[in-house]
């Protein structure tokens, strides 16, 4: 285990708290069972909130296609994932519109927030640099990374054993950052997704890969 991220909900950063507030609701609706009755959801907002709410009746939402459990595309072309059933949640309560644009493109997503092409990307790790442009909320979910390599490779036990390797990684990932900026010795290898990169790893095009373990086992 090397590295420890909360999965956090944001909304671009606009300096107006009403922006906030929407996914903020996540964590309460999540784990109360009380405020799912959108009544007493209402009773809880105040007029600025109620303003926003009523100005702002559909919200565009980023969604990955291959970030299972947390966001993601399935078989039959649905956006599914727990970042959805949350959503789900919150647009039933508040009576907002969720219209989901998918990209198989992390970067891109990213990208297309900054612009504020879309409102949310409902699941995301936290980082200094992203705060320069986003709003984060309190997380709703915890994940940890894990150094993965070949069966035939036992010579790693931390990051300070991948200096001078070649390490793969997801393009836009916040580890990517992270690693550039505190590892700098280490030869990163960028990949569109998960499944690319333990492709890479699989024929030895690289030395390890580094990603979180839920999303991992899916592939």
């Amino acid at each position: 285990m090397i590295y420890k991220s909360p999965i956090r909900a944001f909304v671009p950063a606009t300096g107006k708290l009403p922006v906030c507030f929407m996914v903020l609701l996540l964590v309460a609706l999540a784990h109360s069972p009380s405020l799912r009755a959108s009544n007493d959801l209402q009773l809880r907002l105040t007029a600025e909130e109620r303003a926003w709410l009523a100005g702002h009746p559909r919200i565009v939402v980023g969604g990955e296609v291959d970030w299972p459990p947390f966001d993601f595309v399935d078989s039959s072309g649905q956006y599914a994932g727990i970042a959805n059933d949350y959503l789900q949640v919150i647009g039933d309560a508040l009576g907002l519109e969720i219209e989901i644009f998918t990209d198989p493109s992390w970067d891109r997503l990213l990208g297309m927030l900054r612009r504020k092409e879309i409102d949310v990307l409902p699941a995301i790790y936290h980082s200094s640099e992203r705060e320069q442009y986003i709003n984060f909320t309190a997380p709703y979910a915890r994940v940890t990374e894990f150094i993965y390599a070949r069966d035939d490779t036992t010579w790693i036990t931390s990051l300070d054993d991948l200096k001078g390797k070649r390490v793969a990684v997801v393009k836009g990932y916040a580890v990517e950052n992270a690693l550039r900026s505190d590892y700098p010795d280490i030869e990163l290898v960028v990949a569109p997704n998960i499944l690319e990169c333990l492709k890479k790893l699989v024929l030895g095009e690289v030395d390890a890969f580094i990603g979180d373990i839920a999303s991992t086992s899916y592939h």
